[in-house]
């Protein structure tokens, strides 16, 4: 494409859509609050951490399901307390 074509696909498009929004109206200022946080967040990542970690545990000799299903849910759980949710879950 030519730089003229390319200047003349903007303008239709400018023209279709006259009214460009700001960058204030794109972010708020405030983050909304919705009901998944971050004590929610290392709950599930606990639990679903927690039963790979036990069925990982079956699978290693000499190591038991318990502690490794404990071992990882205590990590997941500290880790998604420090790190939260990420926007998807809290949408």
């Amino acid at each position: 494409m030519a730089d003229d074509d390319i200047e003349k696909l903007l303008r239709e498009i400018n023209a279709v859509s006259p009214t460009q929004p700001t960058r204030s109206s794109e972010v708020s200022p405030t983050v909304k609050q919705s009901p998944g946080g971050r004590l929610a967040f290392a709950a599930v990542a606990a639990v679903t951490i927690g039963l790979v970690g036990s069925f990982m545990g079956l699978l290693m000799p000499f190591i038991g399901m318990w502690s490794t299903g404990i071992g990882a849910a205590a990590g997941a759980f500290i880790t998604g307390i420090i790190a939260g949710p990420p926007r998807w879950f809290s949408r």
